[in-house]
């Protein structure tokens, strides 16, 4: 008789050694059987065969989603052959050793030893592939092969999640240098550089605003999501759809860690999109609901308290159920295959809700003030070509802006429309067009900051709109040299395709009427940042760093591939 294995056995240990059974001798009369402290969490879940490391904080302090009592484990698999520290531990070694056995043992665990009235959430850690490149000199009578080796064993130990490296601390350029230039035949190091996989450093599409946690965004490049913790210093890659293109980010206002995200398929022979929900701000995602017609934007909503997501699609408006299912919402019963392109809500102080959608075909604007999505009523622009629709809340005063699409590349636009949304019917209110300065051709995206306007545009980068009465009501473009991408062959700047501010403005500093908040914007170029009103702009999502990489609060390093180059002195010179 033959047995034989076809592929090769996943998870476990050798057996304990005398050395670490000292070890944990005293954490197991310390714990009584019970978890109580962080150290206990930690020593429950590295006791199991296939964890090596476990991360326990309370979710509270990190995330504003989470239910009191909830203690957050990570963990980092047990790597019997990068045990010694000098074998590269790379992103694909870690997810073959991440089972979802191995969760299942460390969550059974933790069930029996919990306190009453807590929750455990477990889960993986997420990594950060980070390649090295560097210049090395060595003295002319050195073996540069060998060296090469040491270094490069030094690097994967610098990298190593099963180093100790703490959980989001960065990694920067003189703790290269520090491990480099231990190796004695060390000269000199040069040219560190750092190179991340994943980035959103082209393409992009969207960017939004986390209103709950500070600084935090979201970008959407190809058929990628992204996650930033401070402020576009790093990206965390949170979900990845291949045949997709990411259009859409909606945060929920109201709800902390509720998230919609809008994809389209890449596909030239049919119209289909799909919405996906996340209630942990991108970590995990529901099931996905598809449509086959173009969803252009979503918002959300309250029915009965409960947060309920609308889309404006191709071939109507619909209300998303929680199965993940689309229910067809009536608007004009003369036309009830009018398309949308944009929806917007406003919650207004007194508990009112209205909801806006631009037509298309020149249909112009509908309101509503019916949580069932019932009643639209026709609010005016009729024949202005409306792409997009956005809210602007000033104390009491709610606004709503609605932003004009134009054909030509030479068409310098019309701007905006404004209407304050004041009580009464409908009919009552009056659009006020805001064109004075506008020469952007059509309006992409607009978001506030306080009284100011900024508007994404087809050719003029972003346009600002003072809406306070002792300033100049007119629209002011970006300047050349601003740091906007500049349109390949053409007069003016790139389209910029999305643009966010942040809704959790800065504490301290300036006057508050006067302090800018943060603001970001999407270009087929990556990722910009704002720090002061939209005046100049630097990019903020490279694959390429010189001085520092960060990283997310739930991730650590690996190694990619590392290009160290061995330079002899006499070379050298």
């Amino acid at each position: 008789m033959v047995v034989t294995n076809p592929e090769r056995a996943t998870g476990g240990r050798e057996g304990e050694s005398v050395e670490n059974a000292l070890i944990r001798g005293p954490q197991e009369l310390h714990s009584l059987s019970r978890a109580v402290t962080e150290r206990d969490f930690a020593a429950v879940a590295t006791a199991q065969a296939d964890v090596e490391r476990a991360s326990v904080f309370a979710q509270s302090s990190l995330w504003r989603f989470a239910v009191p009592g909830t203690v957050q484990i990570l963990l980092v698999p047990h790597l019997p052959e990068a045990k010694n520290g000098q074998a590269a531990v790379t992103h694909e070694t870690l997810a073959a050793h991440q089972t979802q056995d191995g969760l299942a043992k460390v969550n059974a665990a933790l069930e029996r030893r919990r306190p009453v009235g807590t929750s455990c959430v477990v889960a993986w850690a997420d990594y950060k592939t980070v390649s090295i490149s560097a210049k090395i000199v060595v003295g002319a009578e050195e073996d540069g092969r060998a060296i090469h080796a040491r270094i490069l064993n030094r690097i994967h130990g610098l990298l190593s999640p099963l180093s100790g490296w703490a959980f989001g601390r960065s990694l920067r350029e003189a703790e290269v240098y520090d491990v480099v230039l231990r190796e004695p035949a060390v000269r000199t190091a040069e040219e560190i550089r750092f190179r991340v996989r994943h980035a959103p450093a082209m393409d992009v599409n969207v960017v939004a605003d986390d209103p709950f946690h500070p600084k935090m965004w979201y970008a959407g490049a190809g058929c990628e999501i992204y996650r930033s913790h401070d402020d576009g210093e790093g990206w965390q890659r949170i979900g990845c759809f291949p045949d997709e293109s990411i259009q859409v980010i909606e945060a929920n206002p109201t709800e902390p860690g509720l998230l919609a995200v809008v994809s389209k398929t890449v596909d030239d022979t049919r119209a289909s999109s799909k919405i996906r929900i996340s209630r942990d701000c991108g970590s995990s995602w529901g099931k996905k609901a598809e449509l086959d017609s173009t969803v252009h934007d979503v918002a959300w909503t309250r029915r009965s308290r409960r947060p309920l997501l609308i889309a404006a699609a191709g071939n109507g408006l619909y209300e998303v159920t929680d199965d993940m299912g689309f229910i067809p919402k009536i608007v004009d019963r003369a036309d009830q295959k009018l398309g949308f392109y944009s929806v917007a809500v406003s919650h207004e102080v007194g508990g009112a809700t209205t909801i806006a959608l631009a037509a298309k075909s020149g249909g112009g604007v509908y309101f509503c003030e019916n949580e069932q999505l019932s009643g639209f009523e026709k609010g005016g622009l009729d024949g202005a070509d409306i792409r997009v629709l956005r809210f602007q809340q000033l104390g009491s005063r709610s606004f709503l802006w609605a932003g004009t699409w134009v054909r030509g590349h030479d068409n310098p636009g019309e701007g905006c429309h404004r209407q304050e949304m004041t009580s009464g019917r409908q009919k009552n209110r009056k659009w006020k067009h805001l064109g004075t300065g506008w020469d952007g051709g059509h309006c992409i995206a607009i978001d506030f900051d306080g009284a100011i306007a900024y508007a994404a545009s087809y050719r003029s980068g972003v346009l600002k709109f003072d809406t306070r009465p002792s300033k100049n009501p007119a629209w002011v473009p970006s300047e050349g040299g601003c740091g906007l991408p500049y349109r390949e062959g053409r007069d003016g700047f790139a389209q910029v395709e999305s643009i966010a501010t942040a809704r959790i403005r800065p504490i301290g500093g300036e006057a508050a009427e006067e302090a800018r908040s943060p603001m970001v914007v999407a270009t087929k170029e990556g990722v910009l940042r704002s720090t002061d009103g939209g005046v100049t702009f630097q990019k903020c999502s490279d694959h390429v760093f010189t001085e520092r990489v960060s990283l997310g609060p739930t991730q650590l390093f690996c190694s990619g591939e590392h290009d160290i180059k061995i330079v002899a002195q006499d070379e050298q010179s």
